[in-house]
């Protein structure tokens, strides 16, 4: 068995001490936590629970138990040595989104995980969350832990209080032993509330303290009725990550904005094309939003864009040509939409995107009887040479509506066209 020597006392709690120990065979520093001497056999029996539940419960947010000495006293385990706790840093976190959400989402993984196997924490707090750095945080202490669905809790046969009266539920206060795992999930709003606020001096919450979608989750997490509470912690975890991605969305909403403004007439600026490509993907965007990326954004811009990913600037501008052909739009629009897929149409060298560009204007022209589009795409017709631009045309109108293909002969000459466009709309049916 290794052996461990004890270096400094780290700290201590009701019934043990933490002490920064080394171990013989490579001076590796560890912690050791250590009972008391002469505690009756009930603290004994929990110190020991304590370790059991913490071996069997592995996950990388729930410190292990590397170590332990349980068959006679001094009854003692070792685990990694942490930095700090959560408590002690708690003045670095309070209103720091970004470390809140890091600390919030490994506790929240650690006792969704001890729920999975069945274990209730009841003494969540920021003192027993370690961390070495904010991108390395454990949940702690299990010792006063429960194994649900076994019968009786005999360290609280009398219903007495355990756990931490700032973070305790309702019911640790008046009925310990039947609490369940929903106590846990009152903790954790107790928690939530204090990062964003103060350290808790009191059980009084003032949730017109938090932004609006925290207190939402505070206000669930922490009420009073069990019933009402979020019922598992998964279902607190799509809480917060759903709040969380929609601050994601508003920030990129307004990032999308800024750059909207400055590529609608201001110089191109190869940096804030990429930031485009990276906001803008046919999945993240509605239409209201794409009908003002395709209108709002230079020609120039939009040209931009799609020479550096033609891919996702492709996919947006036919999910675009969708939106435009499939419903019933007033005149001003169809004449801004006309005017600017021409000017796109000559700026772009991208063979899909003009085909795309090219199907939207001939179905505004002979489907929507807008007559100044049947202009445009007869002068752009008339100027298709490459190859690739001409399969590509082909091939959209060959797919789209064939009304186009059937009429354009009455609406158009097509003398003027290359003669593998002039065959192909002469000579079908």
């Amino acid at each position: 068995m290794e052996t461990y020597n004890d270096k400094q006392k780290l700290g201590d709690g009701g019934c043990a001490d933490v002490i920064r120990c080394e171990r013989s065979s490579d001076g590796k520093e560890f912690a050791k936590k250590i009972l008391f001497s002469h505690l009756g056999d009930k603290l004994v029996r929990r110190f020991k629970q304590e370790v059991r539940i913490q071996q069997n419960l592995v996950h990388p947010n729930i410190i292990p138990v590397l170590d332990s000495q349980l068959d006679s006293p001094p009854y003692w385990y070792v685990m990694p040595l942490y930095r700090t706790s959560l408590r002690d840093v708690m003045n670095d976190v309070i209103g720091n989104d970004e470390r809140i959400d890091k600390v919030f989402v490994a506790v929240l993984n650690a006792i969704d995980y001890a729920h999975s196997q069945g274990v209730i924490h009841r003494d969540l707090k920021p003192h027993n969350v370690l961390l070495n750095d904010f991108d390395d945080v454990v949940v702690t202490d299990f010792g006063i832990g429960k194994v649900m669905d076994v019968e009786g809790d005999r360290f609280t046969a009398t219903g007495q209080f355990m756990g931490s009266s700032l973070y305790a539920s309702p019911e640790q206060c008046t009925d310990a032993k039947n609490v369940d795992h929903r106590s846990d999930i009152y903790n954790l709003g107790r928690m939530l509330y204090e990062m964003h606020t103060e350290r808790l001096t009191s059980s009084v919450q003032s949730l017109d303290r938090l932004p609006k979608d925290v207190a939402i989750i505070v206000e669930r997490s922490t009420e009073n009725r069990i019933s009402r509470r979020y019922q598992t912690v998964s279902d607190l975890i799509d809480a917060w990550r759903s709040r969380t991605q929609g601050r994601t969305s508003e920030a990129n909403s307004s990032e999308l904005s800024r750059i909207l403004e400055e590529l609608s007439d201001g110089p191109i600026n190869t940096n804030n094309l990429k930031t485009l490509d990276r906001l803008l993907t046919p999945d993240t965007i509605d239409q209201d939003l794409r009908r003002e990326v395709m209108l709002k954004l230079s020609v120039d811009a939009l040209a931009g864009w799609n020479q550096i990913n033609p891919e996702n600037s492709g996919e947006v501008i036919g999910a675009f040509v969708r939106d435009t052909t499939s419903q019933n739009w007033g005149a001003a629009h169809l004449d801004a939409v006309t005017t600017r897929c021409s000017n796109l149409f000559i700026a772009s060298q991208n063979a899909r995107t003009r085909a795309d560009l090219i199907y939207c204007i001939l179905f505004l022209g002979i489907v929507r009887k807008k007559y100044a589009a049947i202009e445009n795409a007869s002068q752009l017709l008339q100027v298709v040479s490459r190859p690739e631009d001409i399969e590509a045309i082909i091939a959209k109108l060959s797919a789209g509506n064939p009304i186009i293909v059937k009429e354009l002969p009455t609406w158009m000459s097509t003398e003027d066209l290359h003669s593998r466009l002039a065959t192909f709309f002469t000579t079908r049916d």
